[in-house]
């Protein structure tokens, strides 16, 4: 299987619910292991507060049968919406001008 689509969703927690964030990260990795359409699934976290998550597909099937599976409902049940296209700040820089990114996890599975 050949990876085709991919999709990559940045938000930002609000003031103080990072540590909230991260654990629902940590439950949706566990959604994502489960989810065989989902072929690559990372999420990352820049400074404090942007996240992101990237997916990746072999098909639209795949991306539509992810987009309303259990990861976004997890999300919608604590009142996070889509992830924006954009974040609305540039993520803070290290004095060097390199953002530090956080690890939240991976899943990604063999295509061939």
């Amino acid at each position: 299987m050949m990876l085709k689509l991919g999709v990559l969703g940045l938000f930002t927690a609000k003031p103080g619910k990072e540590a909230e964030v991260t654990d629902l990260l940590d439950i949706a990795r566990g959604f994502a292991a489960e989810a065989y359409q989902t072929l690559v699934w990372y999420a990352f976290q820049i400074d404090s507060s942007p996240f992101g998550i990237f997916d990746a597909f072999a098909d639209d099937a795949g991306r539509q049968a992810h987009l309303n599976g259990r990861i976004p409902a997890l999300f919608a049940q604590v009142g996070a919406g889509p992830p924006r296209r954009r974040a609305r700040r540039p993520p803070d820089r290290h004095p060097r001008g390199r953002s530090r990114i956080a690890d939240h996890g991976a899943v990604i599975r063999r295509t061939s």
